[in-house]
């Protein structure tokens, strides 16, 4: 599974939609990816705000990407996912040391 960010730069422009987006699904890579469009004032935001907006971004992709799989009948190991999704975004921003 993976989880892609993209941004507006000169050598990547802005992507021309809002939100989440499925991309490409392999059965033979056994590989899912999902675009996620992030807001062009994220890099100048707070580290806690940036690091909770990803976090939720990526349950969000998680479930995407379950829900394609699913719908897809494609046999990718995603019945943990979100479940380990959530988990990870609940912690962000724990002192863990």
């Amino acid at each position: 599974m993976v989880f892609t960010t993209r941004y507006g730069t000169p050598i990547e422009p802005a992507p021309d939609y809002k939100g989440l987006r499925t991309g490409t699904l392999s059965r033979r890579d056994r590989l899912i990816m999902i675009q996620v469009a992030v807001p062009a004032d994220l890099g100048s935001r707070e580290e806690h705000e940036v690091s909770r907006y990803l976090a939720d971004r990526l349950v969000e992709a998680v479930e995407l990407a379950r829900t394609t799989v699913v719908g897809r009948k494609a046999a990718l190991p995603v019945r943990q996912a979100v479940p380990m999704a959530r988990f990870v975004a609940e912690r962000v921003g724990e002192d863990v040391g």
